[in-house]
């Protein structure tokens, strides 16, 4: 928000002619795709991308770190999509067929598709966690791997049997 309420009255100092073009800049048309209904209906007024200016450990980013360590200064989720299906009547059949990547931006300038199972949950406190990708600066400790985060959910255990089951059948078929 840091960055959006200084670029709202200096657009030109981030190379815009104006407040509108800014604006439009860090508008993204795939927000459609998105499941909740307010991406939906106001896609021209959400801004998909998350942006941090504290790394997961509190220090700014931007500051010194590990070597072989990146900032994440932005990214998205617009292309990942859970498909998650729950069966309320009969909650052991909830499933979900995750697909899609993070699209991630890092202090090199090297945007990257990160594959959904390959990005890192990251806790916060209060029980809740934020996402993070292997290799990034000042990851909290205790994180965990999408499988790893998921593994108690019945819907993700219906996934697994069912990638298991197809994975059984198209090696029996030669």
């Amino acid at each position: 928000m840091e960055l959006l309420n200084d670029m709202a009255p200096n657009p030109q100092d981030y190379g815009f002619a104006n407040r509108k073009e800014a604006e439009a800049s860090l508008k993204n048309p795939d927000v459609i795709n998105q499941r909740p209904k307010l991406s939906k209906k106001k896609a021209e007024q959400v801004i998909a991308y998350q942006m941090r200016f504290r790394r997961f450990n509190g220090q700014p980013l931007g500051s010194t770190k590990e070597v072989g360590k990146r900032d994440v200064l932005a990214w998205t989720s617009d292309y990942y999509f859970p498909n998650t299906k729950t069966d309320w009547s009969n909650i052991d059949s909830s499933t979900m067929n995750p697909v899609g990547f993070y699209l991630v931006l890092w202090d090199d300038g090297q945007v990257q598709r990160v594959p959904f199972d390959k990005i890192l949950q990251v806790p916060i406190g209060n029980n809740e966690w934020q996402v993070g990708f292997r290799g990034q600066a000042g990851l909290a400790k205790g994180f965990q791997t999408f499988d790893e985060f998921h593994k108690d959910s019945i819907s993700y255990q219906n996934w697994k049997r069912t990638q298991a089951r197809k994975a059984g059948a198209s090696s029996s078929n030669p």
